[in-house]
């Protein structure tokens, strides 16, 4: 991509003098769109290091990806920009107003953003430079790294859930952008969607046991077992079972809705030493929405730490969670929510572990799947004989029947990705045999 002057300067809001981009992500790195570097020095002599995220324009398998995305409310730059345009100014004011001891909201300095749906994008300033640095997603965060974490995680949700009852829930009806942190397609979602997803996670835990056949032949039993007793609706119902707790059994809040190893930064007092992390940055909120702290705890534990590591420490971790989010909602001089508590904290986590677990074989696919390797055979099975214009139309008109044959491509494609990285396959069967042991194909 290349930029003309003026428009940096309309991007940082002043004269430049010079500035230069490069590839803002390295290969394998998990980036919902294309990411760029950009260096700025401006005419009063600041240099300004910023990342320009947007839609991808020249890979067809993301491409396809976005558009799915795109399917009417599901925005995910305009949901991004919202939150960095209204929410989290809202939350700092809050942090203010009622006079929080802490009063920084944890992410990047936003610098910029756009929305028509086609040109979309996001400029944020780049940590990198200022010693933040994202953990390698193949590994477990440490102890001290995941209490952090729960800290910080902890305040968002307790100050988010503290705006939706001090602004009321009229704020979702300020503009269009806020009424799809409300009515996201998670929340809300139109047959097509519905019909996508409960086919996606069944194919996904179908793949699971065929994936394991030829390495534990007792486990791949256990979850064809598991299979069997669901149809594909009764196991999408599992999958959203955290989900739809939101106003029955859980308070809502506003959540990260992706939070995992490669959406947070930290910064270190010694460079390198991993048990030493001062802060951090939450980053990619393009899925953010109204939800329930479960969500996030759940899929984050789950894709962010081993089994050995939840064995010894979750209930820590989750003691830790509940403290800072009760110290948030002391300082703020508000009540917690009705029953909230240590005990009710690790109780409904524990009965969302089955629902957290369903998207793991979808997640460690996106995540820890050799993705590059398996482009070529992707572009093969979507007939990469077209041209690139002609496939993102058709991708975009495409109908039900259309989407459906997609979904069954995709799971042809998830056997690859996870075949072709023994590391994927390998978490796989870890947290399937934990899921297992924990009796939770049982349920």
């Amino acid at each position: 991509m290349k930029f003309e002057k003026s428009f940096i300067e309309n991007l940082v809001g002043e004269p430049v003098i010079d500035f230069s981009s490069s590839s803002g992500a390295e290969k394998g790195d998990n980036v919902g769109g294309s990411l760029l570097s950009l260096t700025v020095t401006t005419a009063s002599g600041k240099v300004l290091n910023l990342l320009y995220k947007s839609f991808p324009s020249s890979d067809l398998q993301q491409v396809q990806c976005v558009v799915q995305f795109r399917i009417e409310n599901f925005c995910i730059f305009r949901t991004e920009t919202c939150m960095y345009e209204k929410v989290f100014p809202r939350l700092k004011e809050l942090a203010g107003l009622r006079n929080l001891k802490n009063k920084e909201i944890p992410v990047v300095n936003y610098i910029a953003g756009f929305n028509d749906d086609q040109n979309d994008y996001v400029c944020l300033e780049d940590m990198r430079p200022a010693g933040f640095v994202m953990q390698d997603k193949f590994e477990s965060l440490t102890l001290a790294e995941v209490t952090l974490i729960m800290k910080e995680i902890a305040r968002f949700h307790a100050l988010t859930y503290f705006m939706l009852r001090y602004d009321g829930e009229r704020i979702f009806e300020e503009d269009n952008r806020m009424r799809r942190l409300k009515e996201s397609m998670f929340i809300i979602e139109p047959s097509m969607m519905e019909e996508i997803g409960t086919r996606t996670f069944y194919n996904y835990m179908v793949n699971t046991a065929a994936l394991l056949e030829n390495r534990d032949k007792s486990l791949a039993e256990h979850v064809k077992n598991f299979v069997t007793k669901h149809s594909p609706e009764s196991f999408y119902a599992i999958t959203r079972f955290n989900i739809t707790r939101t106003d029955k059994d859980c308070f809502p809040c506003i959540i990260h809705a992706d939070l995992w190893t490669n959406n947070v930064l930290f910064k270190y007092k010694a460079p390198g030493n991993r048990d030493t992390p001062t802060q951090l940055k939450f980053i990619d909120f393009q899925l953010s929405r109204r939800g329930n702290i479960f969500e996030d705890l759940g899929y984050f534990f789950w894709t962010s730490t081993t089994p050995q590591f939840r064995k010894l420490h979750l209930d820590q971790m989750l003691s830790i969670y509940t403290k800072s989010f009760e110290d948030t909602m002391d300082q703020l001089d508000y009540p917690k929510p009705e029953g909230f508590s240590r005990g009710y904290v690790i109780d409904k986590f524990y009965q969302g572990m089955l629902a957290s677990y369903s998207y793991m074989p979808f997640a460690i696919s996106l995540q820890l799947g050799d993705l590059t390797s398996v482009l070529v055979e992707e572009q093969a099975i979507n007939d990469a004989t077209q041209d690139l214009d002609t496939k993102v139309k058709q991708v975009a008109n495409a109908s039900q029947q259309d989407f459906v044959k997609m979904v069954e491509e995709d799971k042809k494609m998830m056997m690859l990705r996870i075949q072709n990285s023994p590391r994927a396959l390998a978490r796989l069967e870890e947290l399937t045999r934990e899921a297992s042991e924990l009796k939770l194909f049982f349920q």
